[in-house]
């Protein structure tokens, strides 16, 4: 499935999809990241007639700190990541730790540190449209996030 698609499939909860957000910078480099997301049932803040469906992150990975560049992301986005990591944190450090799978354990808690948030605010696509990573900034999802990142890190 894809925005161009003339195939139409509606979401149902329990469907899984891939999710693919990519960045490619012609003559250059290309970078895409990839992640398994199941769709769930979820309680909205209002209650309009349902139901209302939403995506779970089901590949639990942490992404390489070294590669994310802080000072593009915004408090939302940090907030996102943080939320993701401590999803991770969560699932997959109680399996390490059931498994005694120490080593394993230290290095996903080492990849998943809390992010503060940013005192200052963030530019976004709406402000500012000169550099690759601005393109991709409006969006909040880990795989964006660190997709945003890692073509700063490459572009640099």
């Amino acid at each position: 499935m894809n925005f161009d698609s003339t195939y139409k499939v509606a979401f149902e909860e329990g469907n899984f999809f891939s999710d693919e957000p990519g960045y490619y910078q012609e003559g250059e480099f290309g970078v895409r990241l990839e992640n398994v997301l199941e769709v769930v049932k979820v309680e909205t803040k209002y209650k309009f007639d349902g139901p209302y469906l939403g995506f779970r992150s089901v590949t639990l990975v942490p992404f390489e700190p070294k590669l994310i560049n802080l000072e593009l992301l915004s408090n939302d986005q940090r907030r996102m990541l943080n939320n993701y990591n401590a999803q991770i944190r969560t699932t997959v450090g109680a399996e390490l730790k059931r498994q005694k799978r120490m080593h394993g354990f230290y290095w996903m808690m080492s990849k998943t540190v809390h992010t503060p948030e940013c005192k200052t605010r963030v530019p976004n696509s709406r402000t500012t449209s000169s550099s690759p990573p601005s393109i991709l900034s409006g969006v909040c999802h880990p795989i964006a996030l660190a997709l945003i990142a890692l073509v700063s890190y490459l572009s640099s």
